[in-house]
């Protein structure tokens, strides 16, 4: 593992002082923010209709998913072991409350209102509250596998919030067996490697028996890139990644070769895409961390702030492109301007959503936070 620890700086530890102590207490990267947008408009540019000069784009953008999922898990994986080096543990009540105030509420919204105006539309109420309490239980990923796009009014991506509450059900859990046990990371990174490797096994045999490709597509065995952010949460827990720079070019290269092996060699796309999107995903974070360039580059304020709405540009951009689309039917605009007004009707909802909605709850977010993280 010599070369694994010859890409990062250690950092000198002794007694810990005051003001280590002190910058224990928040741990925020606002270049984190710039790239979780990025993510988001990839999803955006992957569900609209194909834009001259983005056609690259739109056909990996739904690693977008992925690396939102990439980006999380190192934050509240760095998040946990700052609170377990400040307190000597990491407090469960306090991790799933914050995870609630930050997702259910919003979730739960929208979700509620879409069954509610799809049982009016459609007259189909039986139908309506069944998906609707997929919702409720985070289940609505394995409904999609079972039954396919979801028939809920402007709902059929929020599958992804059921499979990031799976992960984050389980992530302090592991997290405190990992600091109880006291796990190297060298017996970390092979943990994590066994785990990738059962993945592609899985995804091998499901490729063989002809199994239909949603079983992978929406569920846990998408999560080599939750497992990559977590193990970069580890690796640069107490050091500094080295390379800059080196990172970027090497990341955005991996995600977009996924696409070419999905029309050259659809097996080795549904067994290793993900496995391949997950490595370039982690080499991204950690160009905003090694880099002083692009961490600069995507802290600029106004990125800033699109990621920090980004859950709500994720969970609004559906509604938007159906607006957008049909108003397009109506105005004859093709699909460049589709795109700019989709991006534009999203960010405009999410901004009325984060601050008029959301901020509500992140206020008291903050009575469970220990790490303090990005401000609201």
């Amino acid at each position: 593992m010599a070369t694994t620890y010859a890409l990062f700086r250690p950092a000198i530890r002794h007694t810990r002082t005051n003001s280590e102590q002190l910058s224990a207490t928040r741990f925020y990267s606002p270049a984190l923010d710039g790239l979780r947008f990025l993510a988001a408009f990839s999803v955006i540019v992957h569900h609209a209709p194909a834009v001259f000069g983005l056609s690259w784009l739109k056909g990996i953008g739904w690693a977008g998913v992925d690396l939102f999922l990439c980006i999380s898990s190192f934050l509240l994986t760095r998040l946990l072991l700052a609170e377990h080096d400040r307190l000597g543990s990491i407090s469960l009540r306090k991790f799933y409350i914050r995870r609630a105030l930050r997702i259910w509420p919003l979730y739960f919204a929208v979700a509620t209102l879409a069954c509610a105006a799809t049982a009016i539309l459609k007259g189909d109420p039986r139908m309506a509250a069944g998906w609707w309490l997929s919702h409720l239980t985070f289940s609505n990923n394995l409904f999609r596998a079972l039954l396919g796009s979801s028939p809920i009014i402007a709902t059929s991506h929020l599958w992804t919030i059921s499979l990031e509450e799976q992960a984050y059900l389980v992530l302090p859990i592991v997290l405190t067996a990992l600091l109880a046990y006291q796990v190297s990371i060298n017996t970390l990174i092979r943990m994590v490697a066994a785990a990738v490797g059962l993945l592609l096994t899985i995804r091998f045999a499901i490729w063989l028996a002809g199994a239909p490709f949603d079983i992978v597509w929406v569920t846990p065995l998408r999560s080599d890139s939750f497992l990559v952010g977590t193990v970069l949460a580890f690796l640069t827990r107490r050091s500094t990644p080295q390379g800059g720079v080196f990172w970027l070019l090497p990341g955005f290269g991996l995600i977009a070769l996924v696409p070419l092996l999905s029309d050259a060699h659809w097996w080795v796309y549904e067994i290793f895409g993900f496995t391949i999107v997950a490595v370039g995903c982690g080499m991204l974070v950690l160009a905003t961390q090694a880099s002083p360039a692009v961490s600069r580059v995507l802290s600029f304020k106004p990125l800033r702030y699109l990621g920090k709405i980004s859950y709500g540009i994720y969970v609004f951009h559906v509604l938007a492109l159906k607006v957008t689309e049909w108003l397009s039917t109506k105005l004859q605009f093709g699909a460049a301007l589709t795109l700019i007004a989709t991006v534009a009707l999203t960010v405009a909802i999410s901004v009325i959503s984060y601050e008029l909605f959301e901020k509500i709850f992140l206020r008291l977010k903050e009575r469970f936070t220990v790490i303090a993280s990005r401000p609201v």
